[in-house]
């Protein structure tokens, strides 16, 4: 009955809340066995039950399993959609920083590439870049970008499903965050999430910020990625 449990799980549910569930399972199926051996004891004292009795039983047994598998279910849908939201909104976020770094980089300024090498004609293939879409201007980013994620906050819609905000503004204007969560766990989280997804993701990021190009969330976060749910359909300045 555990294992039929189990598969009643979203595969990206995380591994605390599924442990949890479990043993609040169990402790009621310990407690329905109890029940079942003592209504079995006082049928056996008074008289031997009908088939169709025991039939009954064995139903309404299964019936009671089958709810709490429902009632469990119903109570973990948002946690089991959190992690998405969590990896969704960290890897929005990252885009978000990352442009931003690389807007605030002199557009004038241009880097060496390439071989040093001199090639048997007396040249060298080296060509000059923008520096700050310099695949070493990009790295250097990545390293910090995801420190920036301390810099916000969750807010949950009507559907329970999480979006991030900045909470701190880099000009120093006020920002409405009437609807923002200000917590560090939630930063934190998200935090781990960005770092996850440069550990995974790196080449892709030096990809997509090598060259500018629209929609970059969509592109990056949904369609290579699929970090994100492509039917989500979040506007592309929200997170």
């Amino acid at each position: 009955m555990e294992a039929d449990v189990l598969t009643c799980f979203p595969s990206d549910i995380d591994s605390a809340t599924v442990n949890n569930t479990v043993n609040v399972f169990q402790l009621w199926r310990k407690f329905d066995l109890k029940h079942q051996q003592h209504q079995q004891h006082q049928q056996h004292q008074q008289h031997q039950p009908h088939p169709r009795e025991r039939a009954a039983n064995m139903r309404l047994s299964e019936l009671l399993s089958i709810t709490v598998c429902i009632v469990l279910l119903l109570g973990i849908a948002p946690a089991a959609r959190q992690p998405q939201d969590v990896r969704c909104g960290a890897c929005r976020a990252l885009v978000d920083e990352m442009e931003w770094a690389i807007s605030q980089v002199d557009p004038k300024k241009t880097v060496q590439t390439g071989s040093f090498r001199i090639n048997p004609d007396g040249s060298q293939s080296i060509r000059e870049v923008p520096l700050a879409r310099s695949e070493g201007n990009l790295l250097d980013l990545l390293e910090v970008v995801c420190e920036r994620m301390e810099d916000y906050g969750e807010v949950s819609d009507s559907s329970e499903r999480k979006t991030y905000i900045r909470i701190k503004s880099r000009s120093g204007d006020g920002l409405d965050l009437s609807e923002a969560t200000l917590d560090s766990r939630v930063s934190a989280g998200l935090k781990f999430a960005c770092e996850t997804i440069v550990e995974q993701h790196e080449d892709e990021m030096i990809e997509f910020f090598s060259h500018e190009m629209e929609n970059v969330k969509d592109h990056l976060c949904s369609r290579r990625t699929d970090l994100c749910d492509r039917a989500l359909n979040l506007p592309h300045d929200e997170l």
